[in-house]
């Protein structure tokens, strides 16, 4: 859960209350097919501190309902070292952040303050997050990179 919580908390370098598009350091690989349609992303602080609270904030739409057996596929890299390439039960890791499924139609925030531990070492992150729907239908994909 932590790997994947720190995988969203990165998706933004800026806090901003811009539209996501305006974010620099993500990439939105979506498309117009895609089931989430990200509105908003901040982190408190900007950018993360290794050893303290992270805050992630993030609202959007959902064109449909989400749910059992949606997949989050997460990948982590430190430079040229993959950290973690590994499907997540979105459902299971939703349920942690205090929502539960099925993700209903509409709008979703989503608010969580995880410890980002000092151990993190320092370097350049490469993520790319892809989700998939229970009928493998894409619900959002995106790429970040930042320095910690």
């Amino acid at each position: 859960m932590k790997i994947l919580l720190l995988a969203l908390s990165v998706f933004s370098y800026r806090i901003s209350q811009q539209p996501i598009t305006a974010l620099e350091s993500v990439s939105w690989c979506s498309s117009p097919e895609d089931i989430f349609i990200p509105e908003t992303l901040a982190l408190l602080p900007d950018p993360p501190v290794r050893g303290e609270k992270l805050t992630i904030q993030l609202k959007g739409q959902l064109k449909e309902k989400v749910d059992q057996s949606s997949v989050a596929q997460v990948r982590v890299k430190l430079g040229f070292i993959q950290l973690v390439d590994q499907p997540f039960d979105l459902c299971e890791q939703i349920g942690q952040v205090g929502k539960e499924c099925p993700l209903e139609k509409g709008e979703l925030v989503v608010e969580h303050t995880v410890d980002i531990p000092a151990q993190v070492p320092p370097g350049k992150y490469n993520i790319h997050v892809t989700g998939t729907n229970q009928d493998q239908l894409p619900i959002t994909c995106l790429d970040a990179t930042f320095r910690m």
